[in-house]
């Protein structure tokens, strides 16, 4: 296990079906506890492990793409006094690699002159695209697969087969699934790939399908053409295709007409 003693800043760099959660949240036990590693009956113990610490701030970078905005907000706040009696404070930065230029520099003058008992963890599933600068100046810690944990949670859920080889093929690890499956999204995706794969002559529900897709924003649209590309394995290149061409943000109907016409072709 890693020790907490190594840096103020450290890049956790996922495998697919790592537990990053629990990992963050013994590095978080292994600081704040007075026990080595941590003794997970203590007050701090207990908060991180229920999500009651109340100075952690939270940046989900699979989510939506991290800005300097939001790295000032950390800044800001981190800059008045703590909640917690330890005076420990954390900030996770999920999916890192999504993080634009100016984020990057912001955090950048943050981590190298870090304010006193305040502990930057970063997460990346890809540490190629996390620049030197960044790295050189954090703790790199790589986790390791554990896919018989991730079949073993899954497995509690009450999902068909289809919706079972959607998980273990488009989700990275288990916490991923876990935020969309209880938000509603996970079935919202993939009801919305049956409608249109099923109604794909139904003028009425496309255009209403239509409406629903252009709401939706890319990070969305990434999910539902991943889900897709499971179900409709023959049209994985095409739909990998379009999965690359979400980084130049096309118009959205012009993508729906995409996965409508594979509809189509499917018939």
């Amino acid at each position: 296990m890693l020790r907490s003693n190594y840096t103020h800043s450290i890049i956790f760099v996922e495998s697919k079906f790592s537990n990053l959660n629990s990992e963050i949240k013994n590095f978080m036990k292994s600081i704040c506890c007075d026990k080595q590693p941590f003794c997970n009956q203590c007050e701090f113990c207990k908060k991180i492990n229920e999500d009651r610490y109340a100075d952690l701030m939270e940046i989900n970078g699979n989510m939506q793409n991290i800005s300097k905005e939001q790295i000032t907000q950390i800044k800001s706040r981190f800059n008045r006094a703590g909640f917690e009696s330890i005076n420990k404070k954390f900030y996770v930065i999920y999916n890192f690699e999504n993080a634009s230029k100016e984020a990057i520099n912001s955090l950048l003058k943050f981590i190298e002159e870090p304010l006193p008992s305040t502990y930057a963890i970063l997460t990346t599933r890809s540490i190629s695209k996390i620049l030197p600068t960044i790295k050189s100046r954090c703790h790199v810690y790589r986790l390791k697969s554990n896919k018989k944990y991730f079949e073993e949670n899954i497995n509690k859920f009450e999902l068909n087969e289809k919706q079972k080889k959607i998980v273990f093929e488009t989700y990275f690890d288990l916490d991923e699934f876990i935020t969309d499956y209880n938000s509603g999204d996970f079935m919202h995706y993939y009801d919305f790939i049956k409608k249109i794969v099923t109604n794909y002559d139904d003028i009425k529900t496309i255009k209403e399908l239509s409406l629903e897709f252009k709401e939706l924003d890319y990070f969305k649209i990434k999910k539902i053409l991943l889900f897709y590309s499971v179900l409709q394995p023959n049209f994985k290149k095409e739909l990998l295709d379009l999965i690359n061409k979400l980084n130049l943000y096309p118009t959205k109907i012009s993508v729906f007409n995409s996965i409508w016409n594979l509809s189509m072709e499917n018939k």
